[in-house]
């Protein structure tokens, strides 16, 4: 009788496991499109409202978009937030390595201040620096940012303690330029002289006394190259050449005359091997440390439009340049140039920084309003990615001290 019953149990044993994967296979028909469905509607709600304009105040709150009818001006489409809550003109802006932290420069109120640009624009305590700060630098890592006051004195701050960590009298005289690498720092004063040191150690200069340009004249700019390896500095005078030295030993290892008018600002391509300068008469040139070739990029402006920032972006498809005099901020196609025309310009800007990731734009005004605006919303993506070719990497060649003809 056992034998008899074997059959019709397996029998009704297998209707089961039919029944079972019936229904799992219906339950998966009708969850797998609900699903997606979900998914979709969650990515499109997320993109809505990071492309929405918002505007913070500090002291305020978060203020909505559409309240333009009761006082609040109205953002344009490309701004994603304002910070208000800055007394005084701001001297100077630096994203953090994270991209989400903006620190900005106040000579009025002699302090450091810090924004987290994503959480309503939610200030940092302030960092009392008790002398006017001229220029600011962030480290690669974020986790330090770098001073130069009026007093000739270079300051690290930590950034997630909001204290100073170091001082140094670099300079006997203002500090009007600096950069971080990963490893060291490098400063350029109204004295002539770029000093560098590594970072931790204030007292221990990296090259045998400073590097000298002319004890006369400012330095415009300093600028590691991405390796390090190099740095680059210009002076702010018409008979200065911008000068390539060797980081650890200090040697000069290049001097090229960049133009016919003083040289205000320096950027490296992400490769390394090309320099490029911003000039007084608001054109800008490129150095090719490879072919020793120097080349137009943007041709010179009417104007008192001399380039006080330059950034290429990490695809080197894109130049972003600041003039201070002329309060414009330019956006530039440098795929073929000489360059004519922008692709974008902002007015009406007193100082200007791009963060790490090419995309966005953080500018002031004389409202002392500081605007963060999306890149990505006025110039094709295509801008932002690398164009197929040889990977250079960060090969940086010595180059020989000559003067370059403009070609």
């Amino acid at each position: 009788m056992g034998a008899q019953l074997n059959p019709a149990c397996e029998q009704a044993e297998c209707s089961t496991r039919r029944l079972d994967d019936d229904s799992l296979r219906t339950l998966v028909g009708y969850a797998l499109p609900l699903v997606v469905c979900c998914l979709y509607l969650f990515r499109f709600g997320t993109r809505r409202r990071l492309e929405e304009p918002r505007q913070y105040t500090l002291n305020e709150g978060s203020v909505p978009h559409d309240r333009a009818a009761h006082g609040t001006e109205r953002l344009s489409d490309d701004t994603l937030s304002q910070i208000d809550g800055v007394r005084g003109q701001i001297s100077s802006l630096v994203f953090l390595a994270d991209g989400m932290h903006l620190v900005c420069a106040c000579k009025a109120e002699k302090t450091i201040r810090m924004w987290n640009t994503e959480d309503h624009g939610k200030g940092e305590p302030l960092m009392n620096t008790g002398v006017a700060v001229n220029v600011i630098a962030s480290s690669k890592d974020g986790k330090s940012i770098v001073t130069g006051d009026m007093d000739g004195k270079v300051v690290v701050w930590d950034t997630s303690l909001q204290r100073r960590c170091e001082a140094a009298e670099r300079h006997g005289r203002m500090i009007t330029a600096l950069d971080v690498s990963s490893l060291h720092v490098a400063s350029g004063s109204n004295d002539g002289t770029v000093r560098l040191w590594k970072m931790g150690e204030p007292g221990s200069p990296l090259a045998p006394g400073p590097l000298m340009h002319h004890s006369s004249y400012r330095i415009s700019s300093v600028k590691f190259s991405p390796a390090g390896s190099h740095i680059a500095s210009a002076c702010a005078h018409w008979d200065c050449s911008v000068k390539v030295w060797h980081t650890r030993t200090g040697d000069q290892i290049a001097s090229v005359r960049i133009d016919s008018s003083p040289t205000h600002s320096l950027s490296w391509s992400s490769d390394g091997r090309r320099l490029f300068a911003g000039c007084s008469n608001g054109s800008v040139r490129c150095f090719d440390t490879f072919t020793r070739k120097l080349s137009k990029v943007v041709e010179p402006r009417p104007g008192d439009d001399s380039i006080s920032f330059l950034r290429v972006s990490d695809s080197d498809q894109l130049l972003i340049s600041f003039s201070a005099p002329g309060r414009t901020v330019d956006i530039w196609d440098i795929r073929d140039t000489p360059a004519y025309q922008s692709l974008h310009s902002y007015r009406r800007c007193v100082s200007a920084t791009i963060s790490p990731d090419d995309l966005h734009l953080a500018s002031s005004g004389d409202d002392t309003k500081i605007s963060i605006r999306n890149l990505s919303g006025v110039v094709e993506a295509s801008y932002f990615f690398h164009r197929l070719g040889p990977f250079l990497g960060h090969s940086e060649p010595v180059c020989l001290t000559f003067s370059a003809p403009v070609c």
